[in-house]
């Protein structure tokens, strides 16, 4: 007969998976885990005398709960989720010292950096010269997209940048079209005065 496992042992089971869920396990890695864990004494999992392995059905009741648990934790604050993720980077900037990988570990700094917005380029007040042309309005679209891809601008500023030279380059259009209508207008009224003339 199956030992049902005590709450405790049922919760201690979930933080398992959730753990190693959240470092990418797929069910085949859950249950290799767990299978593990099965033959280890004093663990949540361990197996009592003549007692089977888990079946997979059970492994993905497990699974779906600890992957409910997630699901629930990304419905927090937005001040929350900000002090978690920067808690996860230091605790990975701190793990990847201590491995000596120096290189992850200024990955995670630069990342942590960015999440507390230290790379925003800060606004001051600059002298921009008027447009003269569209190849003008076109050189300052090119500008920003190449500081977006870089880190040294924002997507919002990028996206208001190219908002503002795409309805500068309209107003040019509307201006030249009307120019355009107004010079043919003459025209046209000019060949009607002649028409008029020869008449008289």
């Amino acid at each position: 007969m199956k030992a049902k496992p005590t709450k405790a042992q049922v919760e201690a089971r979930v933080h398992e998976i959730l753990r190693i869920r959240l470092d990418g396990a797929e069910f085949w890695d859950v249950r290799e885990y767990v299978r593990e864990k099965e033959q280890e004494e004093g663990s949540p999992w361990e197996l009592a005398q003549g007692q089977k392995p888990l079946s997979d059905s059970q492994l993905w009741r497990y699974i779906a709960r600890a992957d409910r648990e997630v699901t629930a934790s990304c419905r927090a604050s937005r001040k929350k989720l900000v002090r978690r993720h920067l808690a996860q980077r230091r605790n990975l900037f701190a793990k990847a010292v201590s491995a000596g990988d120096y290189r992850a570990a200024l990955a995670a700094a630069e990342s942590e950096a960015k999440l507390q917005g230290l790379f925003d380029v800060p606004t001051c007040p600059a002298e921009v010269e008027p447009f003269k042309s569209p190849e003008d309005a076109l050189r300052l679209v090119a500008s920003a997209l190449a500081d977006l891809r870089a880190g040294r601008l924002d997507r919002k500023t990028a996206a208001a940048v190219g908002a503002l030279a795409g309805a500068w380059l309209r107003s040019v259009e509307v201006t030249e079209l009307a120019a355009r209508l107004e010079a043919l207008q003459a025209v046209l009224l000019g060949r009607k005065d002649k028409k008029q003339d020869k008449k008289k």
